[in-house]
């Protein structure tokens, strides 16, 4: 079928040339070859999970933690938000938020190893950090911590764990600093993706667009914007979690468009051929 041999061709091609695969939305970015370096996951048992929950990592600062003031305490992680999301999106998933507050990404592999080994075997890393990094010092270049991210991708990869590196959302603090709004957070965010070395990114931009998202302390989510959050990463975090899913989907879409282009050189009466088309209903579960 036209369909399986563009997914193939899709992939093959990612995998030779190192090219990132864009999801749907544009809002994440797979790479390939970075996942091709490694065997898949295994059990204890030396099986393949295939039918397990994904044990996800939440790594970070205070957004991580979800501190809603510089007082709170840890009182509203993303992290449970974005587990009952990712049901809706058929992914059964046991999210660990760990997050530190003033925790900086160049002060961070520490306790990333620390937590890689005493909380037991995950599946895949969420990392959100590098905020304080650049609100500490708003006018240095950003390369330290983009090394920083990138040791701590590093780390999980060698590891065997899937990375997926979060960028910056869009923080008021950041409007006061001397970084200029959001042009520079895309900046930042263009940097992480191509930079940080993980498996794949997720662009939060437009996730929390609303004032009622950000505490008055304008470095801070409220309650509701950590709920938002986690709901909003869930989509994303789905199709990286799985890329051969979203990979099949691209090639029956490349497929789709070579069979358009067939239909218009056919005449009225020519049947067009078609492989099967499967949806999201047949692949109603995943986890690994």
């Amino acid at each position: 079928h036209p369909w399986a041999s563009a997914s193939s061709y899709l992939f093959a091609v990612s995998l030779r040339r190192g090219v990132p695969v864009s999801c749907e939305n544009a809002s994440e970015i797979l790479f390939p070859h970075r996942l091709a370096r490694r065997p898949p996951r295994r059990s204890h048992s030396g099986t393949r999970m295939a039918s397990k929950p994904v044990r996800l990592l939440a790594f970070g600062d205070s957004l991580t933690a979800g501190w809603t003031s510089f007082s709170s305490g840890p009182k509203s992680p993303y992290a449970p938000h974005l587990e009952r999301a990712l049901t809706a999106h058929s992914v059964a998933a046991h999210v660990t938020a760990v997050g530190e507050a003033g925790l900086s990404a160049s002060r961070a592999l520490p306790s990333l190893r620390r937590e890689l080994a005493h909380r037991g075997d995950f599946d895949a890393c969420l990392i959100l950090l590098g905020a304080n990094d650049v609100l500490s010092a708003p006018t240095e270049p950003i390369d330290g911590m983009l090394e920083a991210l990138r040791a701590l991708h590093v780390e999980c990869r060698s590891r065997g764990l899937r990375s997926i590196a979060v960028g910056f959302p869009d923080h008021p603090a950041f409007a006061a600093s001397g970084l200029r709004g959001s042009g520079a957070l895309a900046a930042i965010n263009d940097r992480i993706r191509d930079e940080a070395d993980a498996d794949g990114f997720i662009d939060p931009h437009g996730m929390l667009p609303r004032a009622a998202h950000w505490s008055a302390d304008r470095v801070h989510m409220t309650a509701e914007g950590y709920r938002t959050f986690g709901g909003a990463l869930a989509a994303p975090v789905a199709r990286l979690l799985l890329p051969e899913r979203r990979t099949e989907r691209a090639g029956r879409r490349a497929g789709e468009r070579v069979l358009r282009s067939r239909e218009g050189k056919q005449g009225a009466d020519e049947p067009v051929q078609r492989g099967d088309q499967a949806s999201d209903q047949d692949l109603d579960f995943y986890g690994f």
